[in-house]
């Protein structure tokens, strides 16, 4: 019986498929296959023509399209660093003016808040300057008309009045001696009308005379 030295075969393992990659793969040939085209039409289109055009060129007149072939060589560059400086620069220009104008159009707008800010508390002030004249005048005048009608003792109405005017004001309500006529001196004792009982009431004199009769 012959001995077999050979190793045991080994399983085979599964390829596992990635669809990552199949995706990755397919995207490249798709890429590909588009830049193949765009550089085929650009061959065909415009460089094999301009080549057939220069070739003829070259034929029929040597000396002036080596000129104009090295003059376009040479000058190549420089158009074209002009062409890309002349873009930067507009896009700078305009990416500057773009914030300065953002900036300054910020600046005058807090300007004109605060100029609009400190016109109001201006304003407020004086209102309210004005408003203490008024009412000052007002009272003023009030405390000479109470004067001359009642004398001394129309102070006391006068300040009344004026406590029932404050306080109606702040707590908006009418003042109660608005239509109230502010208190004259009081009766004189020799009034012929009679004495003043308690309740307010007039007490006429009777006058008994001999014989019986009142008058």
């Amino acid at each position: 019986m012959d001995s077999d030295n050979s190793p045991p075969p080994t399983p085979k393992r599964d390829k596992l498929e990635d669809p990552s990659s199949d995706d990755l793969t397919s995207y490249f040939e798709r890429s590909a296959s588009t830049v193949q085209d765009y550089t085929g039409k650009l061959e065909h289109d415009y460089a094999r023509p301009l080549i057939q055009a220069g070739t003829v060129q070259f034929q029929r007149r040597p000396i002036p399209a080596t000129f104009f072939g090295i003059f376009f060589a040479l000058s190549s560059v420089p158009t074209i660093s002009f062409i890309v400086l002349s873009v930067l620069t507009i896009l700078t220009i305009m990416t500057i003016a773009i914030v300065s104008g953002v900036i300054a159009s910020v600046l005058l707008l807090l300007l004109l808040v605060t100029l609009l800010i400190s016109t109001l508390l201006f304003i407020l002030f004086v209102s309210i300057f004005l408003t203490g004249l008024v009412l000052s005048s007002y009272l003023f005048l009030k405390l000479i008309l109470s004067l001359r009608q009642f004398g001394l003792g129309g102070i006391a109405s006068w300040i009344t009045e004026t406590k029932q005017l404050v306080l109606g004001s702040v707590l908006n309500t009418q003042p109660a001696s608005a239509n109230t006529k502010p208190p004259g001196p009081p009766p004189s004792a020799h009034d012929s009308s009679g004495p003043a009982n308690p309740m307010g009431k007039i007490i006429p004199i009777q006058q008994v005379i001999p014989g019986g009769r009142v008058l």
